[in-house]
């Protein structure tokens, strides 16, 4: 070999014969909205092998929970963390037990990384229209904000999970345009508005968000006047429970509210009379100075003794500061606006600078093509009752479209539910009846509504809702199986608040019963209160000593 000369390696062809299979096209699902529906829509979604796409308008998932909504800075979710979770996804055992609005959006954040759903998103996106097709598909139009591109694609499924805080409600009234002060809805409600500092505030509404937003201006505006048809009984977070033991003089608990109501309040085995005389009992102990007349608000009073389903609503300050005349409450309406202030039904005038409107919001379906609609019966104007659909989820006549969290009173745990039973609709894990018997339930449904069209809720309470999608869904527990292995555990599934986990019973026992303990073990400690404390205990002192076992957030708790 001549030294420098390159070696020539010899060549080989080789022919390999490859067998290539196609692979299977994913079907897709339309996930509109990133609020907690979409998000855990998406997690059940691709666990099931199918691909979703979850389109929101903002740059963030996490729907009302991000900054730029009806969110105001400082505000706190008004039940415990147990209650706004996922079931198969714990808080961090340091967060605490009420937590601020940011911490709900950290979580949907960490729930997002954990199940690695970033690549499902597309953020930025302003869905234009949604059109069922002949072929039983679904067409979405989106435009994206940043780049102005228009895009249309298919679907095979699609989830509505856009929630029903959309358009916001300002009733018409007299005058308005004349009036010089401010008028704004809840929904762009900021803490410290520069515009409400030392003034004269109305506030309209008696629900959570009117309650919540006069205790909120206290120390803020001037004066606070809450304006409402008629009362709601104003429950605190924490509310303090005798101990049972007739031995232990003074003894109390003290329990987050959504602790407290499980499914023994709901599904009790009396009369409808004696149900009734039993909630009557409890609701006389839990809020005093409401359904006492003599001790309460003249515009306050709550009379339990009829056949109307209660109305609630939760904050800590509230009846402490109308107690001390810092929230004057009027049981009236704004009949007509002056340049200067307002004129109410009975004819008062009063001078005021600004009015807050907390009368709640219609569902948005703007996106959906009017057959769409008038197949759901979508009346835009009714707020309570706004379509109707089979079991609270589904239609007959479509069969791909679920629509999540479209009613009030569901909350994480129904979100969730809902999406799981969703998804098996779309792959086929689980049947629908045929037409004719969900067309049935449905009529039974919209009777309902009319009997029930006053009512907060008109769908139920929360147990009733959740557990009819907990069977639909195959995540409700066997009680009856449950109670005759293990007494304590049917205890804490039956008694305690009814929080997502149960739902993840069958499916993840340990970590479920887990969760189950860390509230039985909130609700049974006990606290000791001294005769004083017993009859009337300051809202503060009830957190206080409740701070002192678990993390909360004190300074929501003044009086």
């Amino acid at each position: 070999m001549v030294s420098g000369a390159k070696t020539q390696l010899p060549t080989y062809r080789i022919t390999i014969k490859l067998k290539v299979t196609p692979t299977k096209k994913t079907k897709r699902v339309a996930i509109i909205g990133s609020g907690p529906g979409g998000i855990v829509a998406a997690k059940y979604a691709a666990e099931a092998g199918l691909t979703p796409v979850v389109f929101d308008r903002k740059d963030t998932p996490g729907g009302l929970w991000t900054e730029g909504t009806a969110i105001w800075d400082g505000m706190h979710t008004n039940v415990s963390r147990y209650s706004v979770m996922f079931s198969d996804f714990p808080w961090p055992d340091s967060a605490n037990v009420v937590p601020s609005a940011r911490d709900v959006y950290d979580y949907l954040i960490r729930y997002i990384r954990h199940f690695d759903l970033e690549k499902y998103f597309k953020l930025n996106t302003f869905v234009e229209s949604v059109k069922y097709l002949p072929n039983k598909k679904w067409q979405v139009t989106w435009t994206n904000n940043l780049t102005k591109e228009r895009i249309t694609e298919i679907f095979d499924f699609c989830i509505c999970a856009t929630g029903v805080h959309c358009k916001s409600i300002i009733p018409k009234i007299d005058n308005a345009e004349n009036f010089k002060g401010v008028i704004v809805h809840s929904a762009k409600y900021k803490s410290n508005d520069e515009r409400l500092k030392n003034k004269k505030v109305v506030v309209v509404g008696n629900s959570y968000s009117g309650v919540e937003i006069s205790s909120h201006l206290v120390g803020h505006a001037k004066s606070v006047i809450n304006v409402f048809n008629r009362p709601y009984l104003v429950f605190p977070r924490l509310l303090k429970v005798e101990s049972k033991n007739k031995n232990e003089k003074n003894m109390y608990h003290i329990i987050p509210i959504d602790m407290l109501f499980g499914r023994e309040l709901t599904f009790t085995n009396g009369t409808k009379e004696e149900e009734r005389q039993a909630k009557i009992n409890l609701y006389s102990k839990l809020c005093p100075h409401q359904t006492n007349k003599k001790l309460a608000h003249p515009a306050m009073y709550y009379e339990l003794n009829n056949d109307e389903p209660i109305r609630e609503a939760v904050t800590d300050n509230y009846y402490p500061y109308v107690r001390q005349g810092k929230i004057i409450p009027r049981q009236t309406k704004i009949k007509r606006y002056e340049k200067d202030g307002v004129i109410y039904e009975d004819g008062t005038y009063e001078k005021v600078d600004a009015v807050i409107y907390c009368t709640g919001y219609r569902l948005c379906l703007d996106y959906f093509e009017e057959s769409v609609l008038r197949t759901l019966k979508y009346d835009p104007n009714n707020e309570k009752s706004p379509l109707t659909l089979y079991k609270f989820t589904v239609h007959p006549d479509l069969e791909n479209l679920a629509l999540i969290g479209k009613y009030n009173g569901l909350f994480y745990a129904g979100f969730e539910l809902q999406a799981k039973w969703a998804i098996k609709i779309f792959t086929g894990e689980k049947q629908l009846p045929k037409k004719e018997v969900m067309y049935s339930d449905m009529r039974k449904d919209e009777l309902n509504f009319l009997k029930m069209k006053n009512n907060q809720y008109q769908h139920g309470v929360y147990n009733e809702l959740i557990d009819t999608l907990a069977v639909e869904s195959d995540s409700l527990p066997d009680f009856a199986q449950v109670a005759k292995q293990d007494t304590k555990l049917f205890e804490m599934l039956w008694k305690n608040g009814t929080i997502p986990s149960h739902f993840c019973f069958n499916t993840n026992k340990e970590f479920s019963i887990r969760m189950m303990k860390e509230v039985d073990d909130i609700i049974n400690k006990k606290y000791y209160l001294d005769e004083r404390e017993a009859y009337d205990t300051p809202t503060s002192r009830l957190a206080s000593k409740f701070s002192k076992n678990f993390r909360i957030p004190l300074h929501l708790f003044k009086d």
